[in-house]
């Protein structure tokens, strides 16, 4: 099965069952390993962005990045 496959199924799925695979999407993006350009890009976003709110969420982000997930230190 292919990814254009994949999406196909997905956007026949009602919206509940989109919204479950767009909440795992997010959940494996979120735990896979940045590249070295993924990092910088995203330190570049912290430091270049004028809005509090999402320089708290970058901020969250870079630090997991670098840590690894909060509580596994």
């Amino acid at each position: 099965m292919s990814a254009a496959d994949i999406i196909r199924e997905i956007r026949a799925l009602p919206v509940e069952e989109q919204a479950k695979v767009i909440a795992f999407s997010k959940e494996l993006e979120r735990r896979r390993d940045l590249s070295s350009p993924e990092f910088l890009a995203l330190v570049r976003r912290y430091q270049q962005t004028g809005d509090t709110e999402e320089a708290g969420r970058l901020e969250d982000a870079v630090v997991e990045a670098f840590y690894g997930p909060v509580g596994h230190a």
